[in-house]
């Protein structure tokens, strides 16, 4: 959404808004793909008027939902918890920058609203002073909890969908490096971690904790625990799973065997299955279970830097792919847009890339080597010209 579908004024111009409709009006299913949370995302997005049915991944893949109306309450289909062990000991590991810390949990209503304690900060000066306008208009849903680490002990059992850190981009590269000194922490996209892909095709690792093989301190139980957020009948709900490629030489570690190997195309997951607890893990001594992603955005002009923290495998890379093949839609058949780095595991599964002009400058030479095409700016209407360029029409 940011820096690709919307305009540097934070609306969808009028021609954007007529090539997703042309789009749609030629069969192509249009989703939505955005760090922002769904409740954010979807001020933006109900005045468009887009179908109730159509898709939005949020919070960088965390969360899959349907967009919904009044009279059509946005339906969930997947969702992605960070576990509570995991998301305790971040908030230990990053105690440099707690100052600049947001615990996200997912708390949408059936309006598509969220409430107050969907956004969980220490500290407000720091992260007012880097991320203002963003902290103004959530202020209704941001709750200050001192330490932090009480928003992870309500009796309700409630987890967090990802956490988040803001600031300079000299001081999130600090972050990230602190965080990627554990050998279970990854970062999808960016070239600073150690890994530079998405994290396979579609699939689940199994529900299961086995402490045995867990790395240096990395969380574990001897049971998953028991979450006390509601049942939604469809959809899936996983706690730090690990998407497995289908190929022997790179399933998800602990992964049971099956009597065929999954296939591209096939569901990743039941629509009415609720996953819980899901730490994969290697099997092996010497490996390390992975238990977090970092998604990186930034915006050099303005001096700022997102660290996006994510279960591990998340992004919104894997979530495409995911939804794809619930839908019999090949990687080959989808054309993805973006502009940050929080998008390149997006762009590389699809069959088409295009990245917008106002990326950064180190993005623009990355997706020259990838031979991703480098289209229009967000001020320039660079969605409706992909999207015509691609319906060979003008919208």
């Amino acid at each position: 959404m940011d820096g690709t579908l919307l305009g540097d004024d934070g609306h969808v111009s009028p021609r954007n808004h007529a090539a997703l409709r042309a789009a749609q009006a030629a069969g192509i299913e249009v989703v939505v793909a955005t760090g922002r949370r769904h409740s954010y995302a979807m001020r933006v997005l109900r005045p468009l008027g887009l179908p109730h049915a159509s898709v939005l991944v949020s919070s960088n893949g965390t969360v899959t939902r349907t967009l919904g109306a009044p009279a059509d309450p946005s339906q969930l289909i997947a969702r992605t918890y960070l576990p509570h062990a995991t998301a305790l000991w971040l908030c230990s590991h990053v105690d440099e920058f707690r100052n600049a810390l947001v615990l996200t949990f997912d708390r949408v209503g059936p309006n598509g609203d969220d409430t107050r304690g969907a956004l969980v900060v220490e500290h407000l000066d720091e992260l007012t002073s880097s991320i203002g306008r963003w902290m103004a208009a959530n202020e209704p849903y941001i709750a200050r909890i001192v330490p932090i680490e009480g928003a992870l002990t309500g009796a309700d059992g409630d987890a967090p969908i990802q956490a988040m850190l803001c600031g300079t981009v000299e001081r999130m590269a600090r972050a990230e490096a602190r965080l990627l000194e554990h050998p279970g922490v990854s970062a999808s996209g960016h070239p600073s971690g150690r890994s530079g892909k998405t994290m396979g095709a579609p699939g689940l690792a199994p529900e299961t904790w086995e402490s045995s093989h867990k790395s240096p301190g990395a969380p574990s139980f001897a049971t998953p625990p028991t979450l006390g957020t509601p049942s939604f009948a469809a959809s899936s709900q996983r706690v730090g799973c690990l998407p497995s490629s289908g190929h022997d030489d790179e399933t998800a570690p602990g992964a049971p065997s099956s009597p065929a190997p999954q296939t591209l195309g096939a569901p990743s997951f039941p629509r009415s299955s609720q996953r819980v607890g899901c730490l994969p893990s290697s099997g092996h001594d010497d490996e390390t279970a992975p238990i977090l992603t970092l998604n990186r955005t930034e915006y050099p002009d303005r001096d700022l830097s997102i660290l996006d923290i994510l279960p591990a495998g998340c992004s919104k890379g894997a979530a495409i792919l995911s939804l794809a093949a619930t839908r019999g839609i090949a990687p080959a058949q989808i054309l993805a847009i973006g502009d940050n780095w929080n998008d390149v595991s997006m762009l590389e599964i699809a069959g088409s890339a295009v990245l917008m002009d106002n990326a950064p400058e180190d993005l623009k030479a990355l997706a020259r080597t990838r031979g991703w095409r480098i289209g229009r700016s967000n001020s320039n209407d660079g969605v409706a010209d992909a999207i015509e360029a691609a319906l060979s029409v003008p919208c």
